[in-house]
C-alpha cells in the first residue's frame, strides 16, 4: 500500500505541471498567466478553473496500485525539488506518473545521476522531461520562471516525437528486460501512441509493426534502467486491459531490484 516504510518505489505526481498550467492572471493585466505562456508563476496557486487535466489519469494510475497491493511511497516534483520528505537515493525505482513538462536543471542532473548509479525510472507522462525552468525562493513564496521551449533529447536520452493515431496494435517486439512477461505481448484498447526513440540501444520495446517509432522503450542508462512508455491515457486503461495491468506488475518486480 501507498505510505510502506518498506516500498521500494517511489511514485511522483508532478505538481509543477498543474501549478504551471493554472489559467491564473497574477498580475492583473487581464492575461492568463502560465508556463506555457513562458510567464513567471507562483507555486502555492489554487485550482480556480478545475482540477489539472491530467489528475483523472494520475489518480486512476494510484488507484489501481492500491487495488493490486503494489508498495509504494508517494511524493511530488516539488517535494523532491524542495528536498522535503523522500529522496530520490533512498529508492531502486522512482516512477514519474504524469507528465514532468517542467524541471530545473538542478533537478535533472540529480535525476541523470540517480539513473547512472543504478536507479531505475518509469516515466508514463507524454511530452514529459523536455523543458528547463527555473525555481526560486521557498514556501508560499516558491516562484517559477524562465521556461525552455521543449528540446530532444529528454533528460533520460531519448527523443520524443509527437502522438500519431494507428490503426494497429501496439505490439511487443523485444523484451531484454522482462517486463512484458505476462502479457499477451498486444496491448489493445490504445490507439494512438507518443513516438519514442531512445539514444541508446532498446533492449524491451513495443509499438505498432507497422511503423519504426515505439510506443514503450526500455533501455540502460549508465548501471540503470529507463523505461518511457507513450500510451495516452494509460492510467485510465489499467482498468479494463489485462495487458497493461500484467505490464505494470512486471515493471514493478524489475524495476524495484
Amino acid at each position: 500500500a501507498g505510505g510502506s516504510h518498506h516500498a521500494r518505489m517511489l511514485v511522483v505526481l508532478p505538481a509543477l505541471t498543474w501549478e504551471g498550467q493554472i489559467p491564473g492572471d497574477e498580475d492583473g493585466d487581464g492575461v492568463p498567466d502560465t508556463l506555457d505562456a513562458g510567464v513567471p508563476v507562483g507555486l502555492d496557486r489554487v485550482f480556480a478553473a478545475g482540477l489539472p487535466s491530467g489528475l483523472p489519469d494520475e489518480e486512476a494510475f494510484i488507484a489501481y496500485l492500491n487495488r493490486a497491493h503494489l508498495p509504494y511511497d508517494l511524493t511530488t516534483d516539488g517535494g523532491l525539488i524542495e528536498g522535503d520528505g523522500p529522496s530520490l537515493n533512498a529508492y531502486k525505482g522512482v516512477v514519474f506518473a504524469g507528465s514532468e513538462r517542467w524541471l530545473p536543471q538542478s533537478f535533472v542532473s540529480a535525476l541523470q545521476a540517480y539513473v547512472q548509479r543504478g536507479g531505475h525510472v518509469l516515466s508514463l507522462g507524454l511530452d514529459s522531461l523536455r523543458r528547463r525552468v527555473t525555481v526560486s525562493g521557498t514556501g508560499v513564496s516558491t516562484r517559477a520562471l524562465d521556461p525552455t521551449a521543449p528540446s530532444n533529447p529528454d533528460a533520460l536520452d531519448a527523443n520524443i516525437g509527437p502522438v500519431i493515431h494507428t490503426g494497429s496494435l501496439i505490439l511487443t517486439i523485444s523484451d531484454g528486460l522482462g517486463i512484458f512477461t505476462g502479457t499477451s505481448g498486444a496491448f489493445q484498447g490504445f490507439n494512438s501512441y507518443e513516438q519514442i526513440t531512445p539514444v541508446s540501444k532498446t533492449v524491451s520495446s513495443a509499438g505498432p509493426s507497422t511503423a519504426s517509432s515505439l510506443a514503450i522503450a526500455g533501455y540502460r542508462l549508465g548501471a540503470g534502467t529507463v523505461v518511457e512508455l507513450g500510451l495516452p491515457s494509460f492510467g485510465s486503461g489499467l482498468a479494463h486491459s489485462v495487458d497493461a495491468q500484467e505490464l505494470v506488475r512486471q515493471l514493478w518486480t524489475v524495476l524495484s531490484r
